[in-house]
């Protein structure tokens, strides 16, 4: 047969339609066969495919349905509200042991990532089958505030220790939001991993309590769906040693800050793709993300490639590479050791996404003087073995002032190799003072 379009996701949310005034026709003359025959799903870009199968008491294979293009994967339990307010649906969906929010004007494109998630506490590691209601009169359709209803219970779902929970949501600036009684923030170092394909690769990561209340049940969830397992553990800081019990949330004092490491083995291959991850807790809104501080650029090959793991150091320490003046000069390091296979990689600077009024130059370095062995360049090609250390200078000129926005203004160096693909991958805020 035909391929499954929603692999290797185990749910999908596919969409179909009929013309209302027909439903509503074949409803009230009590005709099933064809009020089931109207509704058409969407697939390859139209409605054209039958969402219901030619008999409805039929039995399969025979007997199937249409074809379907899935308009979100990983999509468990879904349930949606139409929000009157912001003119577009509010869907709930289960994935990652968290009930995830997302928008959409069209029933087509959703929001990605989440717009918001949920998830519970220990002993509580499920959080199953969420319900929107709408708190209008028609409990279809929500003015700003909708209820969600959800269950949450042990792994093993077993009574009578499931609970079944209620929140009220939030639409603003046209999103829903849960109630949240404190602020998180996050970071993810190294930046990019780049593993053979069943082989774990990991990363550590960082939530800090900026509200001031104690952040309930803070973890970590993957929001990329890359065909790979995921796990994380709570790690002593000042050593880095694991303290935490797989995959298990934890409190956050107000001001206080949690450290993570987080593994990720591949099941198959995969391009770089920059993986989002949810840093969120029981009583919060997940971190903003933020592409190069809290994400990770991940890849998974057959063979082993190279894998750098690059780390920045400033003058200050401080994570921020200062231009004294609008035209003055700027300069970080780039440490580096490569834990996959020998190669030929590019190192190359840019700021992302935003446009800065910056010239950005590079060299390799003497890891002993700093001295520059390579020309200084917007480039470096090089030769790396496997377990060698490099080093590199980053050189950062001003052609204007560059305001302090430590998410938004940043310098990004990248490792690529000779495919052009991102072996590994660092970054730094940048301003003027």
């Amino acid at each position: 047969g035909a391929a499954d379009p929603c692999a290797p996701s185990k749910a999908c949310l596919a969409v179909a339609r009929a013309p209302l005034a027909a439903v509503i026709e074949a409803a009230f003359a009590g005709d099933g066969t064809t009020l089931s025959g109207l509704f058409k799903k969407y697939f390859n870009g139209g409605f054209e495919e039958p969402a219901a199968p030619p008999v409805p008491n039929g039995t399969l294979p025979a007997n199937n349905a249409g074809r379907y293009t899935p308009v979100l994967k990983n999509a468990f339990s879904p349930s949606a509200v139409y929000d009157a307010t912001a003119g577009q649906v509010i869907l709930a969906t289960v994935a990652s042991s968290q009930i995830q929010l997302r928008v959409s004007k069209n029933l087509l494109d959703w929001s990605q990532p989440a717009v918001a998630t949920l998830a519970e506490a220990a002993p509580f590691a499920e959080v199953r089958y969420p319900s929107l209601i709408g708190e209008l009169d028609d409990a279809n359709v929500a003015g700003g505030a909708p209820w969600l209803f959800y269950s949450r219970e042990p792994p093993d779902g077993t009574w009578p220790q499931t609970e079944f929970m209620v929140a009220s949501l939030q639409v603003v600036n046209s999103q829903p939001t849960l109630p949240a009684t404190t602020s998180v923030v996050s970071a993810v170092l190294p930046s990019s991993r780049s593993a053979k394909v069943g082989t774990s690769s990991m990363a550590f990561a960082t939530i800090i309590n900026a509200g001031s209340s104690t952040a309930t049940g803070c973890g970590i969830a993957p929001m990329t769906n890359i065909p790979a397992n995921f796990t994380y553990h709570t790690t002593n800081p000042a050593t880095n040693e694991i303290t935490g019990s797989q995959n298990t949330p934890v409190d956050i004092p107000a001001g206080a800050s949690q450290s993570y490491v987080f593994a990720i083995t591949p099941t198959g291959s995969l391009s770089p793709t920059d993986v989002q991850l949810s840093f969120g807790c029981t009583n919060t809104n997940p971190a903003p993300v933020q592409t190069g501080l809290n994400t990770l650029l991940f890849s998974a090959s057959d063979t082993l490639v190279p894998d750098i793991v690059a780390l920045a150091a400033t003058l200050e320490n401080d994570g921020v590479v200062t231009i004294p003046g609008p035209s003055g000069t700027g300069v970080f390091a780039v440490a580096t050791i490569n834990v996959g296979a020998s190669g030929t990689i590019t190192v190359s600077a840019h700021t992302g996404a935003a446009t800065l009024p910056v010239t950005i130059s590079l060299c390799e370095t003497n890891p002993t003087t700093g001295q520059c062995m390579s020309a200084i360049g917007p480039s470096v090609t090089t030769e790396v073995n496997a377990n060698s250390t490099q080093t590199f200078g980053i050189f950062v000129t001003g052609n204007g002032t560059v305001p302090f926005d430590p998410a938004g203004r940043r310098i990004f160096v990248h490792f690529k190799d000779v495919g052009t693909a991102t072996r590994g991958s660092t970054g730094v805020a940048v301003r003027t003072r």
